[in-house]
């Protein structure tokens, strides 16, 4: 969003400045209460008491929302939305803004999700990503099946993207389902429903079905049916697997012949924790798209983060990046900026054998990221994570509860893309 703050010095609200343009908002500064400004191309005007704000706030355009800070203004008339004291709390006005946009609808910030791109997992020159590049422009020149093998947050539906878009069917459209978001018959007509399923909508473009284990039987012989007659269908088939699939009948398993009609062409995702000589590239590029001014990263944060292992891949790695920027407020970020869980985690890695812990609190740690792990596999659909680990929906708010697990937690890990309902694009 577009904010103009008139204050009578601009000391008083450049913390304020660099926290809303790390959350990408443009922000201008003015100090001269009679400078003419052209109010309309604002969204939102932040207005000093201690300066005529009546004045200032009286050509303000209805469509455009007025924030106040300092003494209590005296003049109701001006309707300003909020009113904030002085001084000016940078995350205070940060939270009213963002809350401003999400009812205009005015884009700001990058979420976390936005900062996976295509460029941000290619960039480096680690052989393992370069191999990854080389295999895909094989995959895109291709029309067999593929399938894509990654850890969560690895960004597979970006690989399985970049195989559609560098290939011939690049004009045509691109389906996503995640399976684990899904129970069976639901998953079977969201695929293939005659008129609105994503086979049917692709129209000779590409199905990727994010997590293919966790899809049940009947959608699996469905798909394996196509795959018999793929002479028939002009659609091409990706599949998103994490490493070591189970093969077989059982429940979260691929069945044989689908398996193997799927895996005429296979691609593994490098874990981040592979290409600790791209991490600092991948940051850089990262906090380039948060903010046209980004901030430095301090070298003990660098050192920090090439120790952590991010079991959540690079879609953690950007939540983490977004929390460090705001904490921060435009000064270097520092290790004590980083999420708590990162944190947390060097801090157990330094342990000393005294320290271990005991076998209850492991199996409770156990017990807590596998709870993370099957919620951010269904896309944080918590009926979905009920029925997979046996539990009710009251036994499953229990143990989240119990563990303190936040909604947060749950995106941080969660590719973002694979839980869209079969969306074209």
């Amino acid at each position: 969003m577009r904010v103009l703050i008139v204050a009578s010095d601009s000391a008083d609200v450049e913390g304020a400045r660099r926290a809303l343009e790390q959350r990408g908002h443009a922000v201008v500064i003015e100090t001269d209460p009679g400078a003419k400004l052209a109010k309309d191309t604002f969204h939102v005007v932040v207005v000093d008491t201690s300066l005529e704000y009546a004045a200032l706030c009286a050509d303000t355009p209805p469509t455009v929302e007025v924030i106040t800070f300092g003494d209590l203004p005296g003049d109701d008339t001006l309707q300003a939305i909020a009113h904030l004291s002085r001084p000016l709390v940078a995350m205070n006005l940060v939270v009213l803004i963002d809350d401003i946009r999400g009812v205009v609808g005015e884009p700001g910030a990058l979420e976390p999700d936005k900062l996976v791109t295509r460029d941000t997992l290619f960039t480096g020159d680690s052989p393992v990503i370069q191999a990854l590049a080389h295999y895909i422009r094989i995959a895109a020149d291709s029309t067999a099946p593929v399938c894509v093998f990654g850890e969560d947050g690895s960004g597979r539906w970006i690989v399985a993207r970049a195989i559609h878009d560098d290939g011939p069917r690049r004009d045509r459209s691109f389906m996503m389902v995640n399976a684990a978001a899904h129970a069976d018959d639901e998953l079977e007509h969201l695929l293939f429903a005659p008129e609105r399923g994503a086979v049917a909508t692709a129209a000779g473009g590409t199905v990727f079905i994010d997590r293919l284990p966790m899809a049940g039987s009947n959608t699996q012989r469905r798909l394996l049916q196509l795959l018999q007659h793929a002479d028939q269908s002009p659609i091409r088939f990706i599949a998103g697997m994490r490493p070591g699939v189970a093969v077989g009948a059982s429940p979260h398993s691929v069945l044989p012949d689908l398996y193997y009609r799927m895996k005429v062409l296979e691609l593994e995702i490098p874990r981040l924790r592979e290409r600790t000589h791209d991490l600092e590239a991948i940051i850089a590029c990262m906090l380039g798209r948060l903010a046209s001014s980004p901030p430095p990263i301090a070298d003990e944060t660098l050192r920090l983060l090439r120790g952590y292992s991010f079991p959540g891949n690079i879609l953690e790695l950007s939540h983490a990046l977004v929390h460090a920027s705001l904490v921060a407020q435009g000064q270097p970020i520092r290790p004590h900026h980083l999420p708590a869980s990162i944190q947390r985690y060097t801090d157990d890695a330094a342990r000393t054998v005294a320290e271990l812990a005991t076998l209850d609190e492991v199996v409770r740690r156990f017990e807590r990221d596998y709870l993370l792990q099957v919620l951010r596999a269904v896309g944080g659909n918590r009926g979905r994570a009920a029925t997979i680990l046996g539990l009710s929906r009251k036994g499953l708010w229990g143990k989240l509860k119990a563990h303190g697990i936040t909604n947060d937690e749950i995106q941080c890990g969660s590719d973002p893309e694979a839980v869209d309902h079969a969306q074209p694009s």
